[in-house]
């Protein structure tokens, strides 16, 4: 079997002329090889005098700290990782969500609820925009349960609209902008760092009104008139 000691060898040296001083060297010495090409090794050591403690004549002094199995090694103390710096705290959410417009379709010259959610957990958003996209038709929502607002307070912003009676059938946008108190367009960190606007928008069709059926049955056609007889 391959193996490895590790032998550390002590020896007591004279330092300097005239031998006055004397000073100890510690020698570590790692030995590859089999075992049994060890032992020779080691029998000549102490053959030497080499051993714990060594002699008054002969102070070398051998000690065997470890014999590793084959293919290993000394093991090396393994530094302690350091700790991991604690995470950053998450950015409070901020956005609009889940818009709509009821009823769908919408018909012209009746009324629409308009709604969206707002994310705001830093308290940011004062103001909640609706704004109908070709059009000059603009409204405020609000949370406060006035104005069409279903339920104060639960951060669905919405209003109640009369939709104009002469407004084209067909498809708009309805885009929700938020403002702060002060006026200012509220934004967050776009993917590549830029402020962005923070909005939301939805589809919505207009139908216009079904014409209203005559409340007056009109008189059948008299019959036709039969051609004279000679």
């Amino acid at each position: 079997m391959y193996r490895t000691v590790s032998l550390l060898v002590i020896a007591l040296c004279v330092v300097g002329l005239g031998g006055v001083a004397r000073a100890e060297i510690t020698v570590s010495v790692t030995i590859n090889g089999e075992i049994d090409e060890m032992l020779p090794l080691l029998e000549y050591l102490k053959q030497m005098g080499a051993g714990p403690g060594g002699t008054a004549e002969d102070p070398l002094k051998l000690h065997v700290h470890s014999i590793h199995g084959e293919g290993a090694t000394p093991e090396e103390p393994v530094a302690e990782a350091p700790p991991a710096a604690p995470e950053p705290a998450p950015a409070p959410t901020l956005g609009l969500v889940n818009a709509a417009v009821e009823p769908a379709p919408v018909t012209a010259g009746l009324s629409a609820l308009i709604r969206v959610q707002v994310e705001d957990a830093a308290a940011a958003v004062d103001t909640i925009t609706a704004t109908v996209e070709n059009t000059l038709i603009a409204v405020d929502l609000f949370d406060n349960g006035t104005n069409g607002d279903v339920t104060a307070g639960d951060n669905v912003w919405s209003a109640n609209v009369l939709v104009p009676a002469e407004l084209p059938a067909g498809g708009y946008t309805i885009s929700f902008a938020a403002y702060d108190a002060d006026g200012n367009t509220v934004t967050i960190p776009g993917p590549a760092g830029e402020q962005t606007p923070v909005t939301a928008s939805v589809q919505v069709e207009v139908v216009r009104p079904e014409a209203p059926a005559s409340e007056t049955t009109p008189a059948p056609a008299p019959p036709a008139l039969a051609p004279a007889e000679e």
